[in-house]
């Protein structure tokens, strides 16, 4: 399947990006899970909504992680929640990264 694909095709040296929902990742699923998965098939990124409720990871090509990272942005918009917080999940690096209201793109 693409998901397979994507996941042997994938090099761990790749970042991800950690996004900080506050608690709401089941807007992020959506119903049975339709979000995540427009955004798999759509962008080619993984998302990962963990236990915790409040984290998604993002992984695969940064233009995908880019991407699907945008979507979830828009997702969480509509529903009035903004400046998220995030970070690139690179070896050796660590950060976060205040997306607050009208930052645009990037960063």
């Amino acid at each position: 399947t693409l998901r397979d694909a994507r996941a042997t095709d994938r090099d761990p040296s790749e970042p991800s990006w950690i996004m900080d929902t506050r608690g709401n990742n089941g807007l992020v699923v959506g119903a049975k899970g339709s979000n995540v998965k427009r955004i798999e098939e759509e962008t080619g990124a993984k998302v990962d909504c963990m236990k915790d409720k409040t984290t998604v990871a993002i992984s695969g090509r940064r233009s995908a992680v880019e991407d699907a990272r945008a979507r979830i942005e828009v997702i969480m918009r509509d529903r009035g929640i903004e400046g998220l917080r995030g970070r690139w999940d690179v070896p050796g690096e660590w950060r976060w990264e205040d997306r607050g209201p009208g930052r645009g793109g990037g960063g």
